[in-house]
């Protein structure tokens, strides 16, 4: 979702076409996701480990705008 920068639900449809498309479980093609993620942030350089350490330790200070913004809508 975070990397295409889509829903919940268009996520979940992208998996199930991927499944569909080469006759593998949904399941057995998440799980193997996380796998590959995991391992892939593993080799991150520091400086981007660093960069995404930084927004998660400040997110609280976005958030209640952003929430706010959310309700508006």
């Amino acid at each position: 979702m975070m990397l295409h920068g889509i829903d919940a639900d268009a996520a979940f449809e992208l998996l199930r076409w991927q499944s569909q498309e080469v006759n593998v479980k949904l399941n057995a093609i998440a799980l193997q996701m996380i796998a590959d993620f995991r391992e892939l942030s593993s080799s991150l350089p520091e400086p981007v480990k660093l960069t995404y350490d930084n927004a998660f330790m400040t997110a609280h200070t976005r958030a209640p705008q952003q929430l706010s913004d959310m309700v508006d809508d």
